[in-house]
C-alpha cells in the first residue's frame, strides 16, 4: 500500500508541471522601508499578488512575541514590515500595491481591532475606516472600475456584519445587506463581487452580492451540508461543503446560477488520495486548497480548470496548509522543523523555494 501511495504522489508531482490616515479617509505618509531584518519566528497566513509579485505574512518575533505583517517583493528582494506601530498585527491581504491587515489601534485606549491600509508604492499608510467602538477583522481587497475595494467583518451593530468601502472614500463603510440576529463572516472579494458566509436555520451557507447589479443571493440551495470559507475570482465562487472530517471543495459558477441553478454548483475534485479538503482559493482560472492525505499529512493541492488537472504544489512529508493564490503565484504555510515558514511557486516559470 506504501509503494503506491509513493507513485500516486510522483504522478501528481509530475502532473504539476502541466497544471498549467490619519483620518479614515487619507492615510498619512510613511517610512517607505521600515525594516528589512526578519525576525526568528513562525511564520503563517499568507497573501500573494501578482503585482511584484509580492508576499505578505504573519512574522512572529520568537524572542518578542510580538506577530507583525511583513511584506516582501519576490523579484526586488525588498522586504518590509507594513508598520512600525508597537502592537500585534494579523491577517494580511493584497492587491495591485495596496495592502490591508487587523491591528489594535493603540493610539485610542480600548479601541478594538481596526482595518489598516498602506499603499506599498507612495508608503502612505492609516486605518481604512476608523470606527474604535468597533471590532473589524478578516479584510479582502480587490480592484475594480474605480479603485481598489476592501471588505471585512465588522461588529459595529448587534451582530458581525460584511462592510465595504472604496480606499480613498470619507466614510466608515457600508454593509453589504442586512441580516437581522445573523453574524456575517468571512468575506472575498474579486472586482465586483462580494462572498461571504452566514447562518440559515442554524447552518452556515455562502452569500454573495453584486455591487453593480446589488444581485444578492446563496450560491448554492440544492444542499442542507455546511458551507464555509468561500473565495470568489470572476464568476466564480469556491468554498468548503461539509462538516468535520467529511469536507469537500465545491464551486459554483455566478452566471450559470442565473440561468440553470441545479447545474451551477459541483465538487471540484474527487481523484486520488482525497480525504477532508479545506481552505480553498482561486485566480483566473486555478483553484488552491488544502488537502488531507490517507496518510493524515496536509497537502496543498492545485487544479486548472480548464484542463481539470490537479496536483501537489510540491511533494513534500510535511504538512502544509494555507494556500493562496493570484495570476498562477502561489504561497503556502509549511511546517518546518522548528518553526513554520512561507513557501511559494509560480507555476508559469517554474521559479519556486522558501520565501526567506
Amino acid at each position: 500500500m506504501q509503494r503506491k501511495i509513493i507513485i500516486l504522489l510522483a504522478a501528481l508531482v509530475v502532473a504539476f508541471m502541466f497544471v498549467g490616515a490619519a483620518s479614515a479617509a487619507t492615510p498619512t505618509n510613511a517610512k517607505s522601508t521600515v525594516s528589512a531584518t526578519v525576525p526568528t519566528g513562525p511564520q503563517n497566513d499568507p497573501a500573494v499578488t501578482s503585482s511584484g509579485p509580492m508576499v505578505a505574512w504573519e512574522q512572529t518575533d520568537a524572542t518578542t512575541g510580538r506577530t507583525n505583517v511583513w511584506v516582501k517583493n519576490t523579484v526586488t528582494g525588498n522586504t518590509q514590515q507594513v508598520s512600525a506601530m508597537p502592537t500585534d498585527q494579523m491577517d494580511p491581504a493584497l492587491a495591485n500595491n495596496y495592502i490591508t491587515w487587523t491591528q489594535v489601534d493603540l493610539a485610542i485606549p480600548g479601541s478594538s481591532d481596526q482595518i489598516y491600509v498602506r499603499n506599498l508604492k507612495t508608503g502612505n499608510v492609516g486605518p481604512l475606516a476608523l470606527n474604535p467602538t468597533a471590532a473589524q477583522e478578516n479584510s479582502a481587497i480587490s480592484m475594480n472600475q474605480t479603485g481598489a475595494v476592501v471588505v471585512w467583518q465588522d461588529s459595529r451593530n448587534i451582530n458581525t456584519q460584511i462592510f465595504w468601502k472604496q480606499i480613498g472614500a470619507v466614510n466608515t463603510g457600508t454593509a453589504v445587506t442586512a441580516a437581522p440576529g445573523v453574524d456575517q463572516t468571512n468575506p472575498d472579494v474579486d472586482g465586483n463581487i462580494i462572498v461571504w458566509q452566514q447562518a440559515v436555520a442554524g447552518v452556515q451557507k455562502v452569500f454573495y452580492m453584486n455591487q453593480e447589479t446589488l444581485a444578492t443571493g446563496q450560491v448554492n440551495t440544492g444542499s442542507s451540508a455546511r458551507q464555509v470559507d468561500p473565495a470568489v475570482s470572476g464568476a466564480n465562487v469556491v468554498y468548503t461543503q461539509g462538516s468535520g472530517f467529511f469536507t469537500k471543495i465545491w464551486i459554483t459558477n455566478l452566471d450559470i446560477l442565473q440561468l440553470i441553478p441545479a447545474v451551477a454548483s459541483h465538487v471540484l475534485f474527487n481523484g486520488v488520495l482525497v480525504n477532508s479538503q479545506n481552505s480553498a482559493d482561486i485566480s483566473g482560472g486555478k483553484v488552491v486548497w488544502t488537502q488531507i492525505t490517507p496518510l493524515a499529512v496536509q497537502q496543498v493541492m492545485v487544479l486548472n480548470l480548464n484542463t481539470m488537472n490537479a496536483a501537489l504544489v510540491t511533494s513534500t512529508g510535511v504538512n502544509q496548509f494555507d494556500g493562496a493564490i493570484s495570476n498562477g503565484i502561489i504561497v503556502w504555510t509549511q511546517g518546518n522543523t522548528f518553526f513554520n515558514a512561507i513557501y511559494w511557486r509560480n507555476t508559469l516559470n517554474g521559479q519556486h523555494g522558501k520565501l526567506t
